[in-house]
């Protein structure tokens, strides 16, 4: 798309508090014509947002867009997704972050900054100075080292509210680098890690950073099929043995669940060492009613959609729901469950409670 330079000025004209310049075609040009423009009032104060997402902004639009950053003193949100920043223009705006007190909202999911500007933009959120209580870095080509550096700055932090790392190759070690940060943060109440390449050790390691934490509300630990039963159990076991009483949705869409009877058609149809290779991941070693086995603390929202549960999964969740006794919501779509199991879902949705006797003082929802 060719940039309409007069199109652009007419915009940028509009004394408008929010600047919304999506898939419009900017490019680095354009980003500093934006910049230029913010720069030029320095002492504005009604500026609050800037949406340039889906733009092809590189790192030298990036490092223009800094600038304005930091010469802001009221600039609350920067949406910059799906453009094509890399390391330097993170690193460039990371710098700007750590000067400014406006900015609270900061997405730049689907770039490509990095581990390098990974590690810049933790380091800003170890600055005592940066304000910013939500950030998005899903799909950056982020590893286990930018999220080291994510979660030792986690640490220090007492601004941030929401974290999102999804989609970035964190794998175990990643995952439970940020899970220390987690057991020390004292402010985050939002945590995504959709498609990290956690397994079971990442997901021990948040349930344990969760024994500490208490501050978390959500968690996403959905698409990581590596985690299956035997991670969802642990992490699970450690919501339910003390310690954090806060968070109220946990999401494990697509982490590998298998009930018992899809578990024995695997078995039956596939090879040997195939057999093998998933009870060593944790996939099919551990029974889906173990990850309930004692309760799920005081989470109300479960999510276990898309997991290939089948009646036999369902039948094996049943048994376990009475003693889960804060959830209001379980979600099973996509999970194979057919009438018999869903007949004995609904029946353990109005069963007494396991540690009370009593009937839930709200109905729980089954959401096939």
């Amino acid at each position: 798309m060719q940039l309409d330079l007069d199109a652009l000025a007419a915009t940028l004209a509009r004394a408008s508090p929010n600047f919304k310049l999506n898939d419009a075609g900017l490019g680095d040009l354009g980003a500093a014509i934006v910049a230029d423009r913010v720069n030029a009032a320095p002492g504005r104060t009604d500026l609050r947002e800037l949406r340039l997402y889906k733009n092809g902004i590189g790192d030298a639009g990036a490092v223009a867009l800094a600038g304005a950053v930091e010469a802001s003193v009221s600039l609350g949100a920067l949406y910059l997704h799906s453009n094509c920043i890399g390391a330097a223009g993170g690193v460039a705006l990371a710098l700007a972050l750590g000067r400014n007190t406006s900015l609270h909202t900061l997405f730049l999911k689907t770039n490509r900054i990095g581990d390098s500007g990974a590690a810049a933009l933790a380091a800003a959120l170890g600055n005592g100075r940066c304000a910013l209580t939500t950030l998005s870095l899903q799909e950056n080509g982020i590893t286990v080292i930018g999220a080291a550096a994510i979660g030792n700055a986690l640490g220090r932090n007492s601004a941030l509210t929401s974290l999102s790392l999804q989609c970035n190759a964190l794998g175990d070690e990643g995952v439970s680098a940020v899970a220390k940060g987690v057991a020390l943060n004292e402010r985050l109440l939002v945590l995504d890690l959709f498609h990290t390449e956690c397994a079971v050790d990442g997901a021990v390691a948040l349930g344990e950073a969760l024994r500490l934490n208490s501050t978390l509300v959500s968690l996403s630990l959905g698409y990581n099929k590596q985690v299956g039963a035997n991670g969802a159990a642990a992490l699970c076991a450690r919501l339910s043995g003390g310690g954090n009483g806060t968070l109220l949705s946990l999401s494990l869409h697509s982490v590998g669940l298998v009930g018992y009877g899809e578990r024995a058609k695997l078995d039956k149809f596939s090879g040997e060492e195939e057999s093998r290779s998933r009870k060593g991941s944790g996939l099919s070693s551990s029974s889906v009613a173990s990850v309930l086995a004692g309760g799920c603390g005081a989470v109300e929202i479960l999510a276990l959609s898309f997991n290939k549960l089948g009646d036999g999964g369902a039948l094996e969740l049943a048994t376990r729901l009475p003693s889960c006794g804060a959830l209001r919501v379980l979600e099973l779509r996509q999970c194979f469950v057919g009438q018999a199991g869903a007949e004995a879902l609904r029946a353990a949705a109005t069963a007494p409670l396991e540690a009370s006797g009593e009937l839930r003082a709200v109905a729980l929802e089954v959401m096939l």
